[in-house]
């Protein structure tokens, strides 16, 4: 991009800079959308086309599978439509290579081109912008990669305040037990960097699997990383947000349209 900085643009003092076609183009995918496409050059002047959503349908291959999304810099699960937020999704793909180009997350439905995308954790992290124009409330967040199926959704907060939310319990799905995912404290689960947490839930059929269960935690879901062979009580682990802050906490465990009624926990340091 060039700086003009009187009137070297054929003296328009109102023209302070100009870009090259890779400029503009990286601007729309700053400014948040998923995807640009150059269009063609006209005298001095560059048409491009912006996209809010992904072009190309999901393929057939294993899908990824999220275990833990958080606001990238705060490392909880505050979002707000008025801050320049960004989310990381930490996921497992049976890709080896990964980056920026094919990698697409969405949440609410629209896409968002990684910034960053790094292995992590024995999986993958990739960083994004919250997509622009979210009303308040819930909406499902999600990703694929090149040639994969969509991740199993998880539901996301924007501009919704702490305990703002309301689960109806509904009948076949019962918490048995609650507790820290490596001290199995009761009902006290410590937050920070590798913290987690084990939910105990009877009703669940014996062909669910893993990744059609989450665990909510103040509206926001928590994909399961784990879930106990069939039993009476399956234990079903997640991993927390590392910047979550101490207090209660209202948690349930979602399976599809299935969920358990709200147990308040207290997280601590």
């Amino acid at each position: 991009m060039e700086f003009y900085e009187t009137g070297e643009l054929r003296g328009q003092l109102d023209n302070w800079c100009g870009p090259n076609i890779a400029c503009l183009m990286a601007f729309a995918r700053a400014a948040g959308f998923a995807r640009v496409q150059f269009e063609s050059v006209l005298a001095e002047r560059a048409h491009v086309s912006a996209y809010r959503k992904w072009d190309a349908a999901a393929g057939e291959g294993e899908a990824p599978r999220i275990r833990c999304m958080e606001n990238s810099a705060t490392h909880d699960h505050s979002f707000s439509s008025n801050a320049d937020d960004y989310v990381t999704f930490y996921f497992m793909s049976d890709k080896t290579e990964l980056n920026c180009e094919n990698v697409y997350p969405e949440v609410g439905g629209y896409g968002s081109r990684p910034l960053y995308v790094a292995k992590a954790g024995g999986g993958w992290q990739a960083s994004f912008k919250l997509p622009p124009g979210l009303d308040t409330g819930w909406h499902e967040a999600r990703l694929r990669v090149a040639g994969s199926r969509w991740s199993a959704a998880a539901q996301i907060g924007v501009d919704v305040e702490p305990r703002a939310w309301h689960p109806a319990g509904m009948a076949g799905l019962r918490v048995t037990r609650i507790g820290d995912g490596k001290t199995f404290e009761s009902n006290r689960v410590r937050v920070g960097e590798g913290s987690a947490i084990s939910i105990w839930v009877a009703g669940l059929p014996a062909s669910v699997r893993e990744d059609e269960i989450c665990v909510r935690l103040n509206g926001t879901d928590l994909p399961a990383i784990w879930l106990a062979p069939e039993a009476e009580s399956r234990q079903v682990n997640a991993v927390l947000p590392a910047g979550l802050a101490p207090g209660a906490a209202d948690v349930s465990v979602v399976y599809g349209p299935l969920e358990t009624t709200l147990h308040e926990i207290e997280l601590v340091r």
